[in-house]
């Protein structure tokens, strides 16, 4: 399987699990696949990866909000912040929860990383657990 480019015609390499989420903690912001009235609706958002959760902001009676215990979600990250192209990429699905809980509540909104990456009102904490999580990594060249 060729890569586009990215100079190389090497297979991408599968990577397991505790990579994936070690990759997950190693970034800021992703992109929140949804469907929404039969469209694919990407939103860029930030979020913090707390054990095998992964925890982000959105609008409170936004899509991702709505559609929460209902509806699945891909979460998608990759090491693309530097402007050249993209050398791993980790994608997280499974349908969102609500966080309830006010000890996590208080530990999210003190949390440094989790200003918000859109302009609005982002007062509603969701979680994705990190069970299925696949990621996948352009090989080095020797």
């Amino acid at each position: 399987m060729a890569t586009r480019g990215l100079g190389t015609s090497a297979a991408l390499e599968e990577l397991d699990a505790g990579t994936c989420r070690t990759l997950l903690g190693s970034r800021s912001f992703g992109r929140i696949c949804l469907v929404v009235e039969d469209r694919v609706v990407v939103v860029v958002t930030t979020y913090v990866l707390q054990g095998s959760e992964l925890r982000f902001r959105a609008a409170a009676f936004g899509p991702a909000v709505r559609g929460a215990r209902e509806r699945p979600v891909t979460f998608q990250v990759d090491d693309a912040e530097d402007g050249g192209p993209p050398t791993w990429s980790v994608t997280v699905s499974g349908i969102p929860q609500r966080v309830q809980e006010a000890a996590v509540l208080a530990s999210l909104w003190s949390a440094p990383r989790t200003q918000p990456w859109e302009a609005g009102l982002t007062s509603q904490w969701l979680t994705l657990v990190t069970d299925d999580v696949r990621g996948r990594r352009v090989p080095r060249r020797a």
